[in-house]
């Protein structure tokens, strides 16, 4: 669940409005980064809520949400883009999102699953009306082909149902729990940024919020929408929906200010593989696979390296537009940032 996501692009789609950025938050918003989080497959160590929230959210976890979990198990990424139907509901609620979700009576939420895997939604609504060469095709591009069959053979009201369940499940046995200490923060960061909405432009706005990723807007996108999340940190995700883009960014922990940042910085710079990953940089935009074989290194460890380095503000990496890899921020005024420390 992390930067660069599996993007939902749909070329057939055109923006006929100028961009809408809008700021929010919610608790049905951080419900579901935690779902995906516990049904994923991303490195548990690499979340800063640190292996010890994965054990002790499978310790809460009833045989029923074990049960209801177990066919997307590896596969939490697909629920990225019920993100738009937390936006349609409004965010705040999670018993609203499971309404939503158990009303759904037009197959929203099957499609919405299937559109993960695809930029081609005509391909899904063919393969949805039966027909074979399109299931055909669908299926072929598919990372989880046993799943996707299984929701493209389900009846949509019975896919709705399922997820509902399985929602409701995770808000009583564990995420109900967890809310009231992650509300002030997700709170708190979401008027930080919301107050900057009026001072910065759109594209600073969306680096300075999810602290390095530049999102180049593609053309069939009108709104783009940022959520702060707690649980995901340090990672930013982006979701899809309808022509509106969900960036979950990460919330600013209690307490972050200096002290931290310049922690960042040093921390960032005080790696030989760092320093060598940014002298590449600075050649311009470069992508994490070209990184790892010029640096002979797994991509997963890159990875890793281009966190901390975006965390501390000296990358951040460009997705969108056609375009996807990392480049070079301006350098950090260290003088700066230690006499601030200093001064306290």
């Amino acid at each position: 669940m992390a930067i660069p996501a599996k993007l939902h692009r749909n070329p057939a789609q055109r923006a006929a409005k100028p961009l809408r950025l809008e700021v929010d938050w919610g608790l049905a918003y951080e419900a579901l980064v935690g779902l995906i989080m516990f049904t994923g497959e991303e490195n548990e160590s690499s979340y800063e809520v640190g292996l010890d929230w994965f054990r002790s959210a499978r310790q809460r976890a009833s045989p029923e949400l074990r049960s209801a979990a177990k066919p997307f198990k590896g596969h939490g990424y697909v629920f990225n883009n019920l993100a738009g139907l937390v936006h349609d509901t409004d965010g705040r609620s999670v018993a609203r999102f499971v309404e939503r979700l158990r009303g759904d009576r037009t197959g929203d939420v099957q499609r919405t699953l299937l559109a993960h895997h695809t930029n081609k939604m005509d391909i899904v609504d063919a393969a949805l009306r039966g027909d074979a060469a399109a299931k055909r095709e669908y299926l072929e591009q598919s990372h989880a082909r046993a799943l996707q069959r299984r929701l493209l053979e389900a009846d949509p009201r019975d896919v709705a149902r399922q997820i509902a369940e399985l929602v409701e499940l995770w808000q009583r046995d564990v995420f109900a729990d967890l809310a009231p200490s992650l509300q002030p923060g997700l709170k708190e960061s979401w008027r930080t940024i919301s107050r900057l909405k009026d001072q910065l432009p759109a594209d600073r706005l969306m680096i300075r919020a999810t602290r390095g990723v530049e999102y180049r807007l593609e053309s069939w996108i009108h709104t783009v929408v940022l959520v702060p999340s707690q649980l995901n940190r340090p990672w930013v995700t982006l979701a899809e929906h309808r022509g509106s883009k969900i960036i979950f960014y990460p919330a600013v922990a209690a307490g972050e200010g200096s002290d931290a940042q310049l922690a960042d910085v040093y921390k960032a710079l005080g790696d030989e593989t760092r320093l060598r990953i940014l002298r590449l940089l600075a050649s311009g935009v470069t992508g994490l696979t070209d990184i790892a074989e010029r640096l002979g290194l797994a991509k997963s460890t890159v990875h890793g390296h281009m966190v901390i380095l975006r965390g501390a503000g000296i990358t951040r990496s460009v997705v969108g537009d056609g375009v996807k890899g990392y480049v070079l921020n301006d350098r950090p005024d260290l003088n700066a940032l230690f006499d601030s420390f200093l001064k306290g």
